[in-house]
């Protein structure tokens, strides 16, 4: 019993590790939370898609203490008449404008669902070829 209390009393660990041990577990169960929500967005906007064009309509890049560049965007898109508009953060190696200027002038491809127009992803990899009739990309794994 007295080797079991001498272990105790010399337990180095201290307060700060059960705080860290449950800072990770709601750092896990936050990261879990948005993975969940994000492939459940894009399943509602893959069940029942459509395309069209959107365009640019805000963009901010911040860097953080730590050094790490990321952006925001805006994009505005119009089904049926309504227009819409949703923002994304997006990493600045997939995508960076020098200005919002250059940027406001290309047009990307946004996939939205029939169901509920308001739920759109864009992509940004591809711009929407100058054509009457462009074709759309085919594929929605590069939206976001």
């Amino acid at each position: 019993m007295q080797d079991l209390n001498d272990e105790i009393e010399n337990d180095d660990s201290g307060p700060g590790c059960g705080a860290t041990i449950v800072l990770l577990l709601a750092v896990f169960i936050y990261l879990g939370y948005r993975h969940i929500k994000d492939t459940q967005y894009r399943g509602q906007v893959t069940y029942s898609p459509a395309y069209t064009e959107g365009e640019i309509v805000a963009y901010r890049e911040s860097t953080s203490v730590e050094g790490a560049t990321s952006a925001a965007i805006e994009y505005s898109y119009t089904v049926e008449g309504k227009h819409y508009s949703r923002k994304v953060d997006i990493s600045v190696r997939s995508f960076r404008c020098e200005s919002l200027d250059s940027c406001s002038k290309k047009r990307f491809w946004v996939v939205y669902s029939t169901r509920d127009p308001q739920k759109s992803m864009i992509n940004f990899q591809l711009e929407v070829q100058h054509t009457e009739q462009p074709e759309p990309f085919p594929n929605t794994d590069d939206f976001i």
